[in-house]
């Protein structure tokens, strides 16, 4: 019996599924400050190494270090709603509730004359672990497609993590008053883990499979930025080349679930190329600021199963917020919105991959308690689009709270 069948998705699993915002891959919550606004393309502050890389170049001569956390509580589930297949299972709906506790990120400027080098480190995609202590709908649909003979899901559990660590280093040059550009190369280092276990029955006999593997991979990409600035306006642009990812498997005590797993194996999966534009514009204390990310999924490969071509050409997001200063030099309190439409579709959602479009909404602020130091609290509610799969099987939804605290330090 080819059992293998059942989970032969799973070499795509957590691309996707555990990612916060962005695109089908990219993480956009980089920084405390992104929660409180969800619209950090103009930015200014520290996190502009990520955002707004050029605008470096017109911050204060000095040092700039910038430490933010955040906290993602999450639920994603998968609910049988076809009355063919939902008998068959235990539970109605699978779903992972595992936390992220800690989420980082770091920044660090220094400024001098016309020019500023700067560096960053945190998580460029992923979005952590997911633990489905049930199994996954996927399990149950799976093993009654199972032929010769259907196979029964009696119980099983499928736990994973998907972390792309990175560390960039730049510069940027202001060629006058009002217009500045900057370069960045950034590395990525890839690992996805994953552990699992399905038991079935075939009549009165137990039949199981197993999995404990991990992927892989590294790579270097390249951002060109823009900033023009005049008097209250500012205008930003950058461009993300894509990121190179090779992934490697490693299959531990021969747990291959059927062979769905192979030691050694490579499976290219880049990091797709991307555009960000954003703009703010300053009246007395209150700013409004605009960012669009797009997301060239298009020009992204298709080769050795990596990303399916069913997913659309482009992804988007789009956000605005507002920012007002309750008491100049002390005080600062801000709201945001955003739309992501992330570029996955029905034709590409499993239980292992789904890229559902989403509605943002972020408020926080920031607070000088004492000179050259700022801190920033960001709390942020993204509601996901509920949708079915292709087979109508299954309808897949997440639900998302995220929680962030920074401090940014000048010297």
């Amino acid at each position: 019996m080819k059992i293998n069948r059942i989970l032969a998705a799973l070499a795509m699993i957590f691309t996707a599924s555990s990612a916060f915002a962005g695109s089908i891959d990219y993480l956009s919550n980089q920084s405390a400050d992104y929660l409180r606004t969800f619209c950090r393309n103009a930015s200014t502050d520290a996190d502009s190494v990520h955002y707004n890389p050029a605008a470096t170049a017109f911050m204060k001569d000095g040092v700039v270090l910038y430490l933010s956390s955040q906290t993602i509580l999450r639920t994603y589930s998968g609910e049988l709603i076809s009355p063919a297949t939902e008998p068959l299972g235990k539970n109605d709906v699978y779903e992972s509730k595992k936390p992220s506790p800690i989420v980082p990120n770091f920044y660090g400027i220094y400024k001098k004359d016309n020019y500023a080098v700067f560096v960053g480190a945190g998580l460029i995609a992923g979005g952590g672990s997911v633990d489905y202590k049930d199994g996954v709908a996927m399990m149950v649909i799976m093993g009654a497609q199972n032929k010769p003979v259907a196979l029964a899901y009696q119980n099983g559990y499928l736990k994973g993590s998907s972390l792309y660590y990175f560390g960039s280093a730049g510069g940027s040059y202001a060629l006058n008053e009002a217009l500045s550009v900057s370069l960045t190369a950034r590395y990525v280092y890839a690992k996805k883990t994953f552990e699992g276990k399905a038991n079935y029955l075939v009549g009165a006999t137990p039949v199981s499979q197993e999995v404990d593997a991990e992927k892989t991979a590294q790579g270097i990409g390249g951002i060109i930025g823009v900033t023009y600035k005049k008097d209250a306006m500012i205008l930003a642009a950058r461009f993300e080349t894509p990121t190179r990812l090779n992934f490697k498997t490693k299959v531990h005590d021969n747990k291959s679930f059927g062979s769905t797993f192979v030691d050694g194996s490579k499976q290219r999966y880049d990091l797709p190329a991307m555009i960000g534009l954003g703009g703010s514009y300053t009246i007395d204390k209150l700013m409004i600021s605009a960012s669009f990310d797009g997301f060239l999924i298009g020009l992204t490969n298709y080769d050795d199963d990596g990303y399916s071509e069913d997913y659309d050409p482009f992804g988007y997001e789009v956000s605005a917020s507002a920012e007002y200063a309750v008491i100049p030099d002390f005080l600062k309190v801000s709201a945001g919105y955003m739309y992501a439409n992330v570029g996955g579709n029905s034709d590409t959602y499993n239980d292992f991959d789904y890229s559902l479009d989403s509605h943002s909404v972020g408020i926080g602020g920031r607070i000088t308690p004492i000179t050259n130091l700022d801190l920033v609290l960001g709390i942020g509610k993204i509601h996901y689009v509920t949708s079915k799969g292709q087979s109508g099987t299954t309808e897949y939804k997440k639900d998302v709270w995220n929680f962030a605290f920074g401090a940014e330090y000048r010297i």
